[in-house]
């Protein structure tokens, strides 16, 4: 009995000794220094996020647009097609939640209605391919009408980032499920960070196992590509959890994903980087974000780990569609689609649109109208002020005007290699170059234009800044000079011009 007494005044005597005070101070003074260091940390990036949050978050850049698609009764055009073109004039179908959008659409079996948000309500009929009937209901039949002016591209400042910013009722369903089941199954629960998956990752080490994703939540993605760098020392990784934490108490699950969304590097295209799923829909799949379909949207989700790499759809096409059959294969895990829908999916063929850049985007002319703009805007102004540019580009003639260009590049090469062929350093040849430019002959518009053989390769335009003898092409002026004085009809040529309209948004 004895000693229980001594044993229970043991603890009672060790609580008053210096030892333990000495502990109870180390204690406090690390507590109290953590917190002001945590206090510290914590108003430096509210201020950083603050200052990142309180404008535009993404700059709004100037938009192009082509010049309007005519269409005219007994044309041979599918209805896909022209919802295709609709898509990329910023039209919606009509049940969509988007209030952003310049349209709206409806389609029936045989025809599509077309309701802008300026301008009258347009119906057209289709029959076995052909447009039958052009109707503005309430008003008459008319033998031609043109679509609204498709988005050929925003403008970019010198970091070459092209980005198309879509609100968060933009994002199709697919593509939200599959940007979860990719990258961040617990996105909705957790508070930034996610401790379970930092656990299955030291599992995940052990063993083998068929996940998904890293270890870095959506929220600590977008800390890191947003504020801070691709750094990947220790020290970054802390920030980086620190600020996630502080974006889940600042913004809602909705605004990080739509953050996000627009975020998100998504790979290189000629010269450009591609951020945004937006951006990526169009430049992989050529259509408009609402236009994904099931196995385009995992694909787009699957390849944020490495699009220049492992998951490149350019590189590594199989890999990539195997990235995608296990992302829907998540989705079917989390109930987010149907087995049924998953099987009709996993055999998809994964269809890359054409990574040649010049045939959408006409690069070349985009750098020649900015060029102009330039005279008469600051650049700050086409960066952050929501610019809407339309020009006389027509989207067909230039990619004719691309595969002409190449198929007659392609010529070239083989004759200059039957040429050379047995004479020392052919490598050392510069690559065959041309250039093309069509023009409205009524009104000198500029319809197409190519400046190179490849704007990834150069960006210098033979059109506009490649100046030169013209040779015997200046022949036709001087017959049409000595024409006009002998025969005394009068002979105009007009100059080229890029005929655009701008209006803010």
């Amino acid at each position: 009995m004895k000693d229980r007494k001594l044993r229970l005044r043991v603890p009672k005597e060790w609580f008053q000794s210096s030892i333990f005070k000495v502990a109870v101070a180390i204690c406090l003074f690390f507590l109290i220094g953590s917190s002001a260091v945590v206090l510290y940390y914590y108003n430096h990036y509210s201020q950083i996020i603050d200052r990142r949050l309180g404008g535009e978050v993404f700059q709004n850049t100037a938009r192009i647009y082509a010049t309007p698609y005519h269409l005219y009764t007994g044309q041979k055009i599918t209805l896909d097609t022209v919802i295709a073109r609709l898509q990329r004039a910023g039209f919606e179908p009509v049940n969509s939640a988007n209030d952003d959008a310049d349209g709206s659409y409806e389609i029936s079996t045989d025809h599509i209605t077309i309701r802008p948000l300026v301008g009258d309500t347009l119906r057209v009929d289709f029959q076995k391919g052909v447009i039958s009937r052009i109707v503005k209901p309430g008003i008459a039949n008319v033998t031609e009408a043109a679509l609204p002016a498709e988005l050929v591209t925003n403008l970019f400042d010198e970091s070459r980032q092209k980005r198309r910013v879509v609100a968060f009722n933009e994002l199709p369903p697919d593509l939200v499920n599959a940007l979860i089941a990719a990258e961040d199954q617990r996105f909705f629960s957790h508070l930034g960070l996610d401790p379970i998956r930092l656990v299955g990752a030291v599992v995940q080490s052990f063993r083998s196992s068929r996940r998904v994703g890293g270890t870095s939540t959506l929220t600590q993605q977008l800390a890191r590509n947003f504020f801070l760098t691709s750094d990947r020392s220790v020290k970054r990784k802390i920030h980086e959890a620190f600020i996630a934490l502080i974006l889940e108490q600042r913004l809602t699950k909705e605004q990080i994903l739509t953050m996000y969304a627009n975020e998100v590097y998504l790979g290189q295209r000629g010269s450009f980087s591609i951020h945004g799923f937006g951006e990526a829909a169009a430049a992989y799949f050529g259509k408009d974000l609402t236009g994904l379909t099931l196995p385009e949207a995992a694909t787009l989700a699957g390849i944020i780990p490495g699009p220049n790499g492992a998951y490149s759809p350019i590189k590594h096409p199989e890999d990539v569609k195997r990235r995608r059959n296990t992302v829907m294969r998540a989705m079917a895990d989390m109930g987010k689609i149907t087995e049924a829908e998953f099987n009709a999916a996993k055999d998809a063929q994964l269809k890359v649109a054409p990574i040649k850049i010049d045939a959408s985007d006409a690069p070349y002319l985009v750098d020649f109208i900015r060029d102009q703009l330039l005279k008469n805007f600051q650049e700050e102004t086409l960066i952050k002020d929501n610019l809407r540019v339309y020009t006389t580009l027509d989207p067909d003639l230039q990619r004719a005007a691309v595969e002409a260009v190449d198929k007659g590049l392609q010529q070239v090469e083989q004759q200059l290699a039957a040429r050379d062929k047995g004479r020392k350093n052919v490598e050392a040849r510069p690559k065959a170059q041309a250039a093309l430019i069509a023009l409205d002959p009524h009104t000198g518009e500029i319809k197409a234009m190519v400046g190179g053989s490849d704007y990834s390769f150069t960006q210098l335009n033979r059109i506009t800044q490649a100046f030169r003898q013209p040779g015997s092409i200046f022949k036709p002026f001087v017959y049409a000079a000595a024409l006009k004085l002998r025969s005394g009809i009068p002979i105009k040529v007009r100059s080229r011009k890029p005929a655009t309209r701008i209006q803010p948004r």
